[in-house]
């Protein structure tokens, strides 16, 4: 690889090659960390040097086995020129104050000696060696290389202090590399050979842009950015580091995206803890010993607690992590911290099994021994899973209550699941595995449902086996497995004492019962439904949470069984709401039902601050499942309310959430979304929501509400492909579908307006009629003026003559009490309409005010209509103010203040067109300009055809 952001140091080198060529000698030293690009930088500068042909050089390397080798690095430099030259320039390099080297050298011109050289001593030997390396410089000037000075043998570093200071006239250039300080560093022959430095460089980290050149020249093109970023990030611009990564990467075969540096299993950390242990290997065992004891202990590493996790003195612990300081590994202030992410991975990795779990354990035992906080203690516990002792146990049930106070599900789960491992009583473990559940219910209810199915037979008493049955999450009880309902049924046998669901705790008995009734265990009739009300005697506010829970339940049922009046559910719904604090714990109880009833009721004025409050709450608890379902019934509120536009943007936050936190919830929030694609009559996304939910629907969070979520779905987009059978085929089984689960109230699903309306297209208006009819009384049953009011306008659109136009004014009225905006527009669309064909006068005034009711409701093919039927009201006063479509488009984008150009961009035309385009508005529209464009766009029709005919 290329050297990088070194243009300083090699400068600086260069300048004193430079230097020696006119005489003057020196030593310059190259220091820094471990990795940081010594051995590249030397490497690349004597390659540069070797190719100008002017400068001999001589290189040579410490290395830890090494270090016992007298003068091994003095033969590196010299004997590699000796050995290639001729034996007359041998003789010339060896004349005179040489002469004593050649024994060392292996370059004695005599005879060879049968026993071995007498040792030549350092006052002869060294001033030879300096004569030799001048003989050499004689010739061309020198460089003497050496690189990892801190393992080169004591009797070369000492001839090599000696030659830096006897530099001064001879044409010799030294460098010498070494890591700055640390153990072999601080030896005092390399500290005196450094000494001897006329300049000392200290590389630094690369930044971002040497990373990138460094990638793409790997990989051989341009990487994406945040492959560079993160690599940046993860090496700490340490060069050893970083060409680590892209080696591992590149060699892996696996593309540089972002997500391999971020993979449990990424390649990387494993070739750099080769690396790293090769390097701590070389050093000394409580170096190495004290780098995995920092890892190990993480936060918690302070000086002391390493040196007792790895049994050390603290003398030699302080040591150690000075060296390792130095090697530009660790950082110490207080405690102990690895500087770099891929170090901490590298040292990791190197570890085996075994000694990191006993590491793990030590370490365990040493925080609670010092008395640290339980989650701190217990996030060591969780990586050992030999059996521990009864302090363990403590120590992980208190860092669950806590991890779950402090908004942490997932990490209580995981204490609770370690805990399991050592417990082998059946009693104690059914306990954990309720605990365990109420964790699990935060973020993946099907496993907090399946392990209480698991634990309640084990409990052995009748008020555990009942608390346990509370802990099932009522809302997600329509479709019981064989498990549940063995386990409800239990849980009311036990509560059994004479009447029906009682026992000694009244309390846990209705919250056993709320359950059973949402399981369908219990009959749903309306004397069943209506006399437990009536037992309840529900007042203001309430009595008791149970009952309050129960209550919901109970007017879910008589919502959807047509049991109650709106008026009558609505009335006893905001009493339970007024007395329940909002809590993101309801979305665990029958409380959950609350809000989708009372907006079904047209009473939900409380609803949405209510479920604001609770889901504020759930952010704070760190509750996903808490946030998914709460978001999920403030997409009804605001369908209740018409805001189809805020609705959907509730909505795909939740499933946002969902896809990232909870899988097993995104059904339940694309089910959620269906109205905001059908109302607007949003092809593109009701093939989302379709193709999404039949891929995530089986099996998953509330199956049994996706046939009113799928059925609707499939019939929009076979209307909307013109298959008008095939669409009346879908709704018909939609609405079988809902009778048979006993849901018959139409507040909860417009099938038969959808039927209505396609019966109409198919020609059947007899058909049609029937159906609305037959919606109408149901909806007077009901009695919610949304509901009733949109029967009304379904029962005038079939209804011809002055009693359709009666109809559709009496859906006005009706509606005019519901805070449903979007419904009350389109019975003015409808009346509007009738009265337009009528003749009517009356018809301009009644379409404005639905214009202005529904501008902003996110629902373009009511506004399009009302534009339309306006137009038609100016033409029948004798005024043209026909636009085409076209002209349309460019007029709203230029009533919003844009400019020729960004309108030309917007509709990718020209802005010859557009210019082309306002002056025929301008003309047709009689404005003087853009300023007169906004009050006067209301009544424009969009040319022939009613954008609004083609529905399901």
């Amino acid at each position: 690889m290329r050297l990088c952001e070194r243009e300083g140091e090699v400068a600086a080198i260069r300048a004193a090659v430079r230097a020696a060529h006119a005489g003057h000698g020196s030593l310059t030293a190259v220091v820094g960390p471990l990795g940081i690009g010594r051995t590249a930088l030397l490497r690349s500068v004597a390659d540069q040097l070797e190719e100008t042909a002017d400068t001999r050089v001589v290189l040579a390397s410490g290395a830890p086995l090494e270090r016992e080798f007298a003068h091994g690095v003095t033969r590196q430099l010299f004997e590699p020129a000796i050995w290639s030259a001729d034996p007359e320039r041998r003789s010339r390099w060896f004349a005179g104050a040489a002469a004593p080297a050649a024994p060392l050298l292996d370059a004695d011109p005599g005879p060879p000696d049968p026993g071995p050289p007498e040792p030549v001593p350092p006052a002869t030997l060294w001033p030879a060696l300096r004569a030799l390396a001048a003989n050499l410089a004689a010739e061309r000037p020198l460089l003497v290389v050496v690189d990892d000075l801190q393992w080169v043998d004591t009797e070369s570093l000492r001839w090599l202090g000696y030659l830096a200071r006897r530099l001064a006239g001879v044409p010799v250039t030294v460098v010498a590399a070494a890591w700055d300080v640390g153990c072999w560093s601080e030896r005092p022959d390399v500290q005196d050979v450094l000494a001897a430095a006329t300049r000392t460089l200290r590389p630094r980290p690369l930044g971002v842009d040497a990373a990138r050149t460094l990638a793409r020249d790997r990989f051989g093109a341009p990487v994406e950015e945040e492959f560079v970023t993160r690599a940046h990030a993860a090496s700490g611009g340490n060069p050893m580091f970083l060409t680590g990564i892209l080696d591992a990467v590149a060699s892996s075969g696996a593309p540089a995206t972002a997500d391999q540096l971020t993979a449990e299993d990424s390649p990387w950390s494993g070739l750099l803890g080769d690396r790293l242990t090769t390097w701590l290997d070389a050093v000394v065992a409580p170096v190495r010993d004290v780098g995995r004891a920092v890892l190990v202990l993480g936060e918690e590493a302070t000086p002391e607690l390493v040196a007792d996790l790895v049994g050390l003195d603290q003398l030699t612990c302080d040591r150690s992590l000075h060296v390792l300081g130095q090697l530009g590994l660790v950082h110490v202030d207080g405690t102990c911290s690895f500087r770099h992410p891929c170090a901490s991975a590298a040292v990791d990795r190197a570890m085996g099994v075994a000694e990191r779990e006993r590491l793990r354990q030590a370490a365990a035992l040493l925080l609670h021994q010092r008395g640290r906080p339980p989650e701190r203690v217990a996030e060591h516990l969780l990586a050992v899973t030999t059996p521990q002792h009864a302090w363990a146990t403590r120590v992980l049930r208190e860092a669950a209550d806590t991890a779950l106070r402090r908004g942490a599900p997932r990490k209580a789960a995981d204490y609770l699941r370690r805990l399991l491992l050592d417990v082998d009583d059946g009693v104690v473990r059914a306990r954990l595995l309720v605990e365990l559940a109420l964790a699990e219910r935060e973020f993946d209810r099907a496993a907090a449902r399946r392990h209480l199915t698991q634990a309640v037979p084990l409990l052995p008493h009748p008020r555990e086996r009942a608390v346990a049955a509370t802990r099932l999450a009522p809302e997600l009880l329509d479709e019981v497995t064989p498990a549940v309902r063995e386990l409800l049924g239990r849980a009311e046998a036990d509560l059994r004492s004479g009447e029906p669901l009682t026992g000694q705790d009244p309390e846990i008995a209705l919250r056993v019962e709320c359950r059973v009734r949402r399981a369908g265990l219990a009959p749903d009739t309306e004397d069943s439904v209506l006399d437990r009300l009536r037992d309840l005697d529900v007042v203001p506010g309430g009595r008791t949470p149970a009952e309050r829970e129960l209550v919901s339940v109970l007017l879910h049922q008589a919502t959807g069984g047509l049991l109650l009046s709106s008026d009558a559910v609505g009335r006893i719904g905001r009493a339970v709401l007024a007395g329940e604090p909002a809590a993101a714990r309801h979305v665990h109880t029958g409380l959950v039902l609350l809000p989708p009833t009372l907006v079904a009721a047209d009473a939900a004025e409380d609803v949405g601050t209510w479920l604001d409050i609770a889901l504020d709450q759930a952010r704070r608890q760190n509750s996903v499942v808490a946030r998914v379902l709460v978001s999920v019934g403030l997409v009804s509120v605001r369908l209740g309310a018409g805001d189809v536009t805020g609705a959907r943007t509730c909505g795909l936050d939740a499933v946002a959430l969902a896809e990232s936190e909870w899988p097993d919830g995104l059904p339940l929030c694309l089910a959620a979304l269906v109205p905001t694609a059908l109302l607007p009559r949003d092809a593109r996304m009701a093939r989302w929501l379709l193709d999404r939910l039949e891929r995530h629907a089986t099996g998953s969070e509330g199956a049994a509400y996706h046939h009113d979520a799928l059925l609707p779905l499939r019939g929009f987009l076979r209307s909307h492909a013109g298959d008008l059978p095939g669409a009346l085929h879908h709704v018909q089984e939609c609405g079988q579908l809902l009778a048979r689960a006993g849901r018959r109230n139409p507040a909860l699903s417009p099938w038969r307006h959808w039927a209505t309306s396609l019966h109409l297209r198919m020609g059947d208006p007899a058909a049609a009629r029937a159906v609305a009819a037959e919606e109408y009384d149901l909806a007077v049953r009901w009695g919610a003026p949304a509901t009733l009011g949109a029967a009304l306008r379904l029962l005038g659109t079939v209804t011809d003559g002055r009693r359709g136009i009666e109809l559709l004014r009496e859906s006005r009225r009706v509606l005019a009490g519901s805070g449903n905006r979007l419904e009350l527009g389109r019975t003015l669309a409808e009346l509007g309409r009738a009265l337009l064909r009528a003749g009517d006068p009356a018809a301009e005034p009644v379409l404005r005010e639905g214009h202005d009711l529904t501008a902003d409701r996110g629902i373009d093919w009511l506004t399009d209509r009302f534009r339309f039927d306006l137009a038609a009201c100016s033409r029948a006063s004798g005024v043209d103010l026909v636009l085409t479509r076209a002209e349309l488009r460019v007029a709203v984008l230029a009533a919003e203040g844009r400019t020729n150009k960004e309108i030309a961009d917007t509709l990718t035309v020209s802005v010859r067109a557009v210019e082309k385009h306002l002056t025929r508005v301008y003309r047709k529209l009689a404005v003087d300009g853009r300023s007169g464009l906004a009050a006067a766009l209301v009544p424009v029709s969009t040319g022939p055809g009613d954008p609004s005919t083609r529905a399901c």
